[in-house]
């Protein structure tokens, strides 16, 4: 990477390539296939790895506050971990005043106090959820006139100055934002990060994503949360993770539907993905569900065991690694990060994606194909 004057950077599309993917430092393992969903294990050529200088938010939830701001997009990170604290892009947090997901990776230091940018994948609950369902029961919840006026103010929703003087809620680690969604959630916020723009998605795309999945697979939800989607193809979903293990010294994935690429995840160490791996093989599951039986013939269990569509020719490792070399000819935007690092935003040649820079290396990337975005 080459410095710029001011406080941005600049790199090539090759350049990434090269750091990540040259000189054979990739393994790629055999790909396996469930149902229409086929995945491509990435690893490390070289050993020993060292020893993290991280922790997922998974991994130090308990030494990890998060506080309500009293605005959407926004959401207060307390660190109190003996290291800094890793969110990855798409990783929804439930909790507080609604579900949100994080719209980009963050690396939240040590013993430090950070507001970092969030959406929301709950579009029907602004209070505490005890609150909600007493509300539900009473049948007074209902989203619209949050949602008319998140149109008008993007930026702000305002639940009055007594809304947060009650004790914070827990918060744990939710599903990632699902693949296709979270390919489009890249590009917004790309283009927000470039027009000098806090790195926000755009919040309506994601309710009207959420409220189509949420059609297409049956899932009611009493405050249009994506979680529930999840729920309604829970057991589905952990057939996907059963028959699609882990490898020991696996550190990310390309996925494809059929012979078609779907998205890829990166990470540093085996151990981060590890920590997150259930949650974030769900995500693209999901969508392959989707693909395979399709809104109208959706039934709650066993869906995948009975699949017998596939394409004329599976996904190989050749098409991963092709995949992966448009990399080599997309152009990158570099941005001062919340937290530590930078911003690689990612656009061009068929793909959007982006990666966090940090502590000397890649920490996350992904990449989807422009098409899904």
């Amino acid at each position: 990477m080459e410095q710029q004057t001011g406080s941005r950077f600049t790199a090539t599309g090759h350049e990434l390539w090269k750091s990540l993917f040259g000189d054979s430092r990739i393994y790629y393992h055999p790909p396996k296939r469930f149902g229409k969903l086929a995945v491509v294990p990435l690893a490390w050529r070289a050993a020993p790895l060292e020893e993290r200088l991280y922790l997922t938010f998974a991994e130090a939830r308990d030494e990890v506050r998060i506080e309500e701001t009293g605005h959407v997009p926004g959401l207060r990170i307390r660190n109190r971990a003996a290291k800094p604290v890793l969110l990855l892009e798409g990783e929804s947090l439930q909790g507080g005043w609604q579900n949100r997901v994080v719209t980009i990776s963050i690396l939240v230091p040590k013993d430090a106090v950070v507001e970092i940018p969030v959406a929301c994948v709950e579009q029907g609950r602004w209070s505490p959820r005890w609150v909600a369902q007493r509300q539900a029961h009473r049948g007074s919840a209902t989203a619209e006139p949050w949602r008319r006026r998140a149109e008008r103010e993007p930026e702000y929703l305002d639940p009055g100055d007594h809304a947060f003087e009650s004790p914070p809620e827990l918060w744990e680690p939710g599903d990632f934002l699902f693949a296709k969604l979270k390919g489009r959630l890249s590009r917004d916020v790309s283009r927000a990060a470039r027009e000098g723009s806090r790195f926000w998605g755009n919040q309506s795309t994601i309710w009207d994503e959420i409220s189509r999945k949420a059609t297409s697979f049956r899932a009611r939800s009493r405050t249009g949360a994506m979680s529930d989607i999840f729920e309604r193809s829970a057991h589905t979903l952990e057939e996907y993770v059963h028959n699609l293990p882990l490898e020991q010294d696996q550190i990310g994935f390309v996925a494809a539907i059929d012979h078609d690429p779907l998205g890829m995840e990166l990470v540093d160490h085996p151990h981060t993905l590890r920590a997150v791996y259930p949650r974030l093989l769900r995500a693209y599951a999901l969508e392959a569900i989707e693909e395979e039986r399709g809104a109208s013939r959706f039934p709650e269990r066993g869906l995948a065991s009975e699949s017998t569509a596939y394409s004329d020719r599976s996904f190989a490792v050749d098409d991963a690694v092709a995949f992966l070399a448009g990399l080599q000819k997309a152009s990158i935007t570099v941005h001062p990060s919340i937290g530590l690092g930078e911003q690689l935003r990612i656009t061009g040649n068929g793909l959007e994606g982006s990666a966090l820079h940090a502590l000397n290396g890649i920490l996350h990337l992904s990449l989807f194909p422009k098409s899904h975005a």
